[in-house]
Order: structure tokens, then sequence, then C-alpha cells
């Protein structure tokens, strides 16, 4: 194992226990991911996990050949398996070579417009979401852990201004260029969620206009 790679499981367990201190994910909901130094291969957390208290030796190493894990390559447990939603990552990190760490949650206020049977609101209301995420895509449901689900979601990223993929009656999957990115922007589309929900009993918000949001848009380049 490389000094980067080794510096890399150090982030994705900041990373992890991050996304759970700001309740992203449930319990063992959630599960990340990221790209090690050697390109053909990911760590990913192990399943059954719980990102809140996840350990060094709880993330797997995973090849993308062929979606198999790695024994003995990042001195994980023994008993250590990697993720049910491997399939998720591994496409992912396929399709797209620029993708470094893929984070699953399921936050509170993003699962209930993932689960709700309607279009997903403006979440343009604070600068975050455009600045940082861009759009949000969704999907319709498909049955968990499979690389089906898996295809569905890199479709939706093949648009580079998405980020963020809803998975219907499922929960989110979020793309970064480190796993501290990946928690970044989950954080920041579910304050907006959470924004929008509280909206439809307390009062409509304002979303940014178009000469805003080309505004902010010029602010995310600088």
């Amino acid at each position: 194992m490389t000094t980067r790679d080794s510096a890399l499981l150090e982030e994705i367990v900041e990373a992890a226990h991050e996304a759970h201190r700001e309740r992203l994910i449930v319990v063992t909901s959630g599960n990340i991911s990221a790209r090690l130094e050697s390109d053909d291969v990911i760590a990913i957390s192990g399943t059954r996990t719980r990102l809140g208290t996840l350990k060094r030796d709880e993330i797997v190493a995973v090849g993308l050949d062929d979606a198999e894990p790695r024994p003995g390559l990042l001195g994980e447990r023994e008993s250590a398996r990697p993720s049910s939603e491997t399939p998720l990552h591994v496409t992912l990190y396929r399709r797209s070579p620029k993708i470094r760490a893929v984070l699953h949650f399921q936050s509170l206020a993003g699962t209930y417009y993932a689960c709700r049977d309607a279009p997903m609101p403006n979440l343009n209301v604070i600068p975050e979401l455009p600045v940082y995420i861009g759009k949000v895509a969704q999907t319709p449901f498909v049955a968990p852990n499979t690389f089906e689900i898996a295809e569905v979601a890199a479709e939706a990223f093949e648009d580079p201004d998405v980020h963020i993929v809803q998975l219907g009656n499922h929960g989110q999957v979020v793309i970064g260029d480190s796993p501290g990115q990946a928690v970044e922007r989950a954080a920041f589309f579910e304050l907006a969620c959470r924004l929008c929900l509280m909206s439809e009993t307390r009062g409509p918000l304002r979303p940014f206009t178009e000469t805003e949001l080309a505004v902010l848009s010029s602010y995310g380049k600088r």
C-alpha cells in the first residue's frame, strides 16, 4: 500500500464520520468509496459497517475489472467484505475516470423527496447548490444492490453538471474529487432539501433568478 493510499484511507474514515455527524445516514444505510492510486482498484466501506464508527480495517479493496475483493491489500480484517452496493460504486468509476470518490446515503429530507411521487422542488435557494452541486438528477425505482441500478445512476452522471442523483424510493448517490468533497456536497444538498420541506408548512421560498444564477455560476469558476 502506497503512502497516498494510506492517507486516502484516513480521508475515507474521516469523511464517513462526518457524514454521520451531518445526519446523512442511518445506522448501516450508507457506504463510501474512493479510487486508489492504482486506478483499477477502489477502497470501499465494508458491508453492514456503520459509517459513524468506520475503522480503517473495515475498508476493503475491490478491483474495477471484476468487482471482486482484493484480500489483504489494505490490511483489512479477515472477516471484512465489501458493501452490498459495490456494483453501484464500481460502475460509476468504470464509466467516468474523473470520479475519485462516491458516497451513497439516505438523508431524511433528501430521501423524502426521493420517495415522493413528484418532481424535485427547485433547490436553488442557497448559493451552495448552484456553485458546488449543479443539477440534481432523478431516476425511477430500480432494485438496489444490482448492476441495473448502477447503470441507471451512471447514465444520469453522464451530464457533467450532475453531481447528485436521487434514486427513486431509495436514497442518494453523490460523486466528488475526494471523500470530503462528496460529503460536503451531500450536506449542502440535505440542507436545501430540509429548507424546501419546511416551506411546505411555513411558506414558499424564493429561488434564485436566472440572472442571480449566472452570477453564482461565475463565482463558482473563480
